[in-house]
């Protein structure tokens, strides 16, 4: 006898201490939102209401919009800030709010921030050693090393802002010039100071992309003024020439100093700017040549962002552990900004909003399938951010064909994709997540001091961008490899940095230790600042106390100044310095089992005496189950199913819980440190299969295009995409499949598998919405009231991807789609792009189809071993 267990009974739980509510109420910032290109923002009324009829009908909270580069020919573009476009952006606020919806804006045409407003000398410049451009340049300094010369000089990058559309065009901004963000900030005073003029909900600063952009006029009196000595006396070090010591003290100096103006000089301007005007701010540090735990901090809501995937699985992406932690999506990476709103709100009562750019290139154009967005979106969960934003969403016209306005960076997530038909499965499932996480506050115990001076003193190169691409600055430092381990064992914890750690207060917070992992060079203010702590925290040095002081200016009266807290911190008992081994097995911390070497990730949050986890299977191809004791208190627990929306009380025996995940799904964990005042709870009931659906089947379609292939009667399997027969081959969108199967009553709930599904699948029972599964298992419970005894009708909506489609299109060519100016449309290599010579996919309803029903005989064994 086959059997399966189905994990999840619907139930509705109460509000009090000793229950959990099934679901929060979401809020607009709970659901998820798109990026939203406005294509020359040729953006029209019939339009805007459509996309935001389309985006309420599927259950988003909101749109940020982003004006970019053009349609070509399109005689309807508008001007970014005139006002025509304010009169436009007021529309699309109007609307969203008229539905509910929030609006975010980019502050600028494309990214990074820049503008017609700029002179070319407000535009990014660059530090050369021996450049070929020296006609160009402004000379610092000359000299010579091992008897060959040495130029130090700098000029302007001549960046232009990237992606731009009508009214964006001009020099990316100096992000080092204090001057330049004030001239930038001029047409937007202008603009959004007029009488009536619409408002966002956030403006927001795109990833740092000011490549090279290492050096302004006003740097030397910031550094100066900060370092306390003249860099114009030391630019032989700067460039290269001296001791590795000195030179490498010097530019860690200036480093320090490029951080500090990005993060107090210049960008504060702009979230000043907008606060005053009642506009909250959005911000991606990523990329900076700054310490990120700052620059994030400075918004109101920090953003970060995972990128791309397996390249070669870019048409095809697949559920499985490989593909899953492919590409830029480093749980790591996307903690710097998680850990910069927590420490900003260190004790809040709920998780501030943390946001991401999330699928990015997450596959090839119309390839994406919604399992892969699922978890590429765990990703982020497990890495802090409760606020989604889908890459994206391009504005198209109500009347554009297939497949619409499309921007050239993937995901496709709009009315023309196919998966939009059952996005709202998706939506609903991070919508659940994202209410969960942002009721309650983190849990974290450790906060992991960043010593990112260690990563400045170096004597190669001059600025440092921290990208989330190109990883050394985190994965070759000791920082990045404790933090890992961390993650990877089952620790929970956050960056600190250190202007954070100055200022931490003793307030009351789950964090009990603080972990400095292997820095060699600190200054003595901040181990003052540790020693001071250290009645509130534990202080762990891993690998020992550092050994030197950052900077250049006095060193050796630092240093002994730095020997002298070392000395004073090894008094004091809150402070150990170790192996990591040994200092956190005697650490005041929680280490959970959901860790890696049980295939798991998760995070966790505190509410009302209970703790709550997101729990994701993301290592273990053949799934995870067994037996966990959370390192919290459980003597009664509560599991729920975001992906479902159901949810049920579960046994807890001797503090354990019992989890059976399959490979990319996920669950949410609440744990009590007391017993629920009821009866027994039961296991989750065994299941027996009934029967297998033969059918016959008749296959139909209902939604889609280019052309509806005729209906068919036969038997599993049943799919669609054979390469010789059009309408077929090309078809993208839903069929039907539909069958009938007898009962002899009707007295209990069933469950249906439908076997293999490309790729995703809606269950009707009698013309009744029984719901919807997105990726493998494919299995939807049906309740008992949609039965009735005798025949009794089965529908299975499948829903196929859009890539048959557009290969189709770039094959046959009736017309032509890629019709945009600047990058115009290109593959995940950034390559012209061309479908043509992609693969015929296979999509439908493959099965075996089967019914399940409880087994009463196993369930009441079972329970009578719980009893």
């Amino acid at each position: 006898m086959k059997t399966l267990v189905f994990a999840f009974v619907t139930s509705w739980i109460g509000t009090s201490l000793a229950t959990v509510r099934l679901w929060p109420e979401p809020t607009p910032e709970a659901r998820p939102w798109a990026y939203n290109w406005w294509m020359g923002s040729a953006v029209d009324e019939a339009g805007l209401r459509l996309q935001v009829e389309e985006m309420t009908k599927v259950g988003m909270g909101g749109f940020h919009v982003i004006p970019i580069y053009s349609v070509k020919n399109n005689p309807q573009d508008r001007v970014m800030l005139s006002p025509d476009w304010m009169k436009a952006f007021g529309t699309a606020v109007r609307l969203a709010g008229e539905k509910g919806l929030g609006v975010d804006l980019t502050m600028g045409s494309g990214w990074c921030f820049g503008g017609p407003q700029l002179r070319p000398e407000d535009g990014s410049w660059m530090i050369e050693l021996n450049s070929k451009r020296l006609e160009q340049s402004t000379v610092l300094w000359k000299g010579e090393k091992g008897g060959k010369p040495v130029v130090l000089s700098v000029r302007r990058t001549g960046q232009k802002v990237k992606r731009s559309g009508p009214g964006g065009h001009g020099p990316m901004m100096n992000p080092l010039s204090p001057q330049a963000i004030a001239r930038f900030l001029e047409p937007y005073t202008a603009a959004f100071d007029a009488p009536g003029a619409p408002k966002p909900g956030h403006l927001y600063h795109d990833s740092y992309e000011y490549f090279q952009a290492g050096w302004s006029w006003e740097l030397l009196d910031a550094f100066e003024k900060r370092r306390g000595y003249r860099l114009q006396d030391h630019y032989a070090e700067f460039a290269g020439v001296g001791t590795p010591d000195a030179v490498a003290r010097v530019k860690c100096d200036y480093r320090e100093t490029v951080s500090e103006m990005i993060v107090e000089d210049v960008f504060p301007q702009w979230t000043d700017w907008c606060r005053a005007r009642g506009i909250q701010t959005r911000n991606e540090a990523h990329g900076a040549s700054a310490n990120w735990l700052d620059f994030y901090a400075i918004a109101d809501i920090p953003e970060t962002e995972m990128f791309s995937c397996d390249k070669p699985r870019a048409q095809e992406p697949s559920i499985t552990a490989a593909f899953m932690n492919s590409g830029d999506r480093d749980i790591l990476v996307s903690k710097f900004a998680s850990s910069a709103a927590h420490v900003k709100h260190l004790g809040a009562a709920r998780d501030p909003l943390v946001s991401a750019e999330s699928c990015t290139w997450i596959c090839e154009h119309f390839c994406e399938t919604l399992g892969a967005v699922k978890t590429f979106v765990d990703r982020l969960f497990l890495s802090g951010v409760n606020h989604m934003f889908y890459h994206g969403m391009c504005y198209s016209p109500a009347d554009a064909k297939w497949p619409g306005w499309t921007f050239y960076a993937t995901c496709e997530m709009n009315r023309f994709n196919p998966i939009w038909r059952d996005v709202d499965l998706l939506n609903a499932y991070i919508t659940r997540v994202q209410s969960v996480a942002q009721e309650g506050a983190v849990d974290n115990d450790i906060l992991v001091y960043w010593p990112l001076h260690d990563y400045w003193m170096d004597a190669e190169g001059f600025e440092r961008q921290l990208t989330v691409h190109a990883r050394g600055w985190l994965d070759e430092q000791p920082v990045g490899r404790i933090a890992r381990r961390l993650l990877e064992e089952g620790y929970m914890f956050d960056f600190i940095s250190e202007k954070q750690l100055l200022a931490l207060p003793k307030t009351k917070s789950s964090y009990t230790t603080i972990v400095v992992p292997g820095a060699k060079a600190m200054k003595p203010t901040t181990l003052a600042r540790l020693a001071a702590l250290s009645d509130r925290y534990t202080i762990l040095f891993v690998d020992g106390f550092p050994t030197t002081v950052p900077g250049f200016k006095d060193v050796a009266s630092r240093e002994g100044a730095l020997r002298t807290e070392i000395a004073r911190l090894r008094e004091l008992p809150g402070v150990k310095a170790g192996a990591y081994e040994e200092l956190m097995a005697q650490a005041p911390v929680r280490r959970e089992p959901f860790n890696r070497a049980n295939g798991l990730a998760s995070t966790r949050h505190a509410q009302d005496g209970c703790v709550t986890y997101f729990i994701a299977n993301q290592w273990q191809d053949d799934g995870v189950k067994g037996r966990f004791k959370p390192a919290s208190p459980c003597r009664s627990a509560f599991l729920r199913n975001p992906l479902t929306g159901e949810g049920r009380e579960i046994p807890v025996e001797e503090g354990t819980i019992e989890l059976d995940l399959p490979i990319g799904q996920s669950v949410i964990l609440t744990v009590r440190p007391f017993e629920v005042a009821q009866t027994a709870i039961p296991a989750a009931p065994d299941l027996r299969e009934t029967r297998k659906l033969d059918g016959p089947w008749t296959r139909t379609p209902i939604a889609g295009g280019p052309e509806f292939p005729a209906a068919v009667t036969g038997t599993l399997p049943l799919p669609w995409g054979r390469a010789d027969m059009f309408p077929e081959s090309a078809f993208c969108g839903t069929m039907r499949y539909e069958t009938a199967f007898e009962l002899p009553e009707a007295q209990k709930d069933l469950t249906i598998d439908l076997g293999q599904v490309n790729q995703s699948a809606k269950v009707y029972v009698n013309g009744i919405y029984a719901g919807g599964a997105i990726f493998a298992p494919y299995r939807v419970r049906i309740p008992r009231h949609l039965l009735k005894v005798g025949e009794n009708r089965l529908a299975v909506e499948v829903t196929s991807t859009g890539a048959n489609r557009l290969r189709w299109l770039d094959t046959a060519k009736p017309y032509e789609w890629k019709v945009f100016t600047d990058i115009n449309v290109v593959d995940i290599d950034y390559k012209k792009f061309n479908a043509a010579s992609w693969s015929q996919r296979k999509y439908g309803l493959f099965g075996p189809v089967r019914l399940f029903e409880p087994d009463a005989g196993l369930c009441e064994e079972r329970n009578g071993k719980d009893d």
